[in-house]
């Protein structure tokens, strides 16, 4: 049971790691019609400026991939043509912090062919966004090589070698995902537990499906197993559409579940999809709750559910500092305290050593140091 505890609240320690590296933590997803109003994306493709030299391809390239709409199709146009067609990108995304550069390789790693040139990517990532939309604070030197060929039509220089790697920097990815919260179950609980996501914020028409779909394939890397999913049973027959003012959800799978496991579903479905006024939750094309057809957040029983609640704490230099402002926790009763505000142009030094303890009140939230685990 201690496990499963620890396990639980990794999770906010997780979301508090984000902020570490500066990314956006309150951006809200929108419903299905409106459009993004957190992030300044602009619609449609921006070509690339003309005659850019060989580094300014390679970091608006870089930028550009930040846009994940239709393949990444903003990025693939500063390749040349052949590899554009045959880029395969993984899921992941690393995000490089804001001062990274582009720079021509040394000589003696150029091409003979004049009409060629090596261009080497060098930046400090700050963390990555994982296949599950979930991200991982990190703190280390990143260093790629991409080839570039001058098009003979154009003149223009294109990439025609690079790694497979989708790697963007943070103000481009705050430009161009939503942060959403995703709601799973503290084990034996009615009690919600958050799990922070990124999801790209093109096109706006489909941010909601987007959302669905993260919560369809449970919660993120870092908490499964820890947090109770009463949806891992269920799949969509669909993706959701609008009918007429409600977002529909159709489920199915569900076959047998008890009443109170489909109201938490309800509970745990409108919760993550808080921006969505009006969700209509459907099991093999009826309603999920025979009591009501479509369900607002008030809706809801209790109308405001519990949800757990704690800002983590991190351990830099030997003390544990609060994650929620900065400043160092007192000790429990007995132990040593400490005096002073946390360092924090050093928070990504301490980005991997991240602790969950139990969940009683302290200075920090929780009070119980003796019940913490380190990741």
């Amino acid at each position: 049971m201690r496990s499963r505890k620890l396990g639980v609240l990794a999770v906010v320690v997780a979301l508090a790691s984000a902020g570490c590296a500066n990314l956006p933590l309150e951006t809200k997803p929108q419903a299905i019609r409106a459009a993004p109003t957190g992030p300044e994306v602009t619609e449609g493709l921006q070509p690339p400026e003309k005659n850019l030299p060989a580094a300014d391809v390679v970091r608006a390239f870089v930028e550009a991939n930040a846009q994940e709409a239709d393949l990444h199709a903003a990025s693939r146009q500063y390749l040349a043509p052949e590899v554009a067609k045959q880029w395969k990108p993984r899921s992941e995304i690393l995000i490089l912090d804001d001062n990274f550069n582009t720079i021509r390789a040394p000589q003696a790693e150029q091409p003979d062919d004049e009409n060629e040139t090596v261009i080497t990517l060098v930046g400090n990532m700050i963390g990555k966004l994982g296949p599950d939309r979930s991200f991982t604070p990190q703190n280390e030197p990143l260093e790629k090589k991409l080839r570039l060929r001058r098009q003979p039509d154009t003149g223009e220089w294109r990439i025609v070698e690079l790694p497979s790697l989708v790697i963007t920097n943070r103000e481009q990815f705050s430009k161009n995902f939503f942060t959403t919260r995703l709601y799973f179950y503290a084990p034996n609980s009615d009690v919600l537990v958050p799990d922070l996501r990124y999801v790209a914020a093109q096109p706006a028409e489909g941010l909601t499906s987007r959302i669905m779909h993260l919560l369809m394939h449970g919660p993120s890397y870092s908490i499964r197993g820890a947090v109770e999913d009463p949806l891992s049973a269920a799949t969509m027959e669909t993706n959701v559409r609008e009918v007429g003012t409600a977002v529909e959800v159709p489920l199915t799978g569900l076959v047998g579940v008890s009443t109170e496991e489909r109201r938490r579903i309800v509970t745990q479905v409108v919760m993550s999809l808080e921006n969505v006024d009006l969700v209509r939750l459907q099991s093999d094309g009826k309603p999920l709750l025979p009591d009501r057809t479509d369900w607002r957040r008030s809706d809801l029983k209790p109308a405001t559910p519990k949800i757990a609640d704690s800002d983590g704490y991190a351990v830099l230099n030997g003390r544990i500092y609060s994650l929620k402002d900065g400043d160092p926790c007192r000790a429990p009763r007995g132990g040593g305290g400490t005096t002073g505000a946390a360092p924090r142009n050093r928070w990504k030094a301490a980005s991997s050593r991240w602790w969950s303890g139990s969940a009683t009140t302290s200075a920090c939230g929780w009070g119980s140091w003796a019940n913490s685990s380190r990741r």
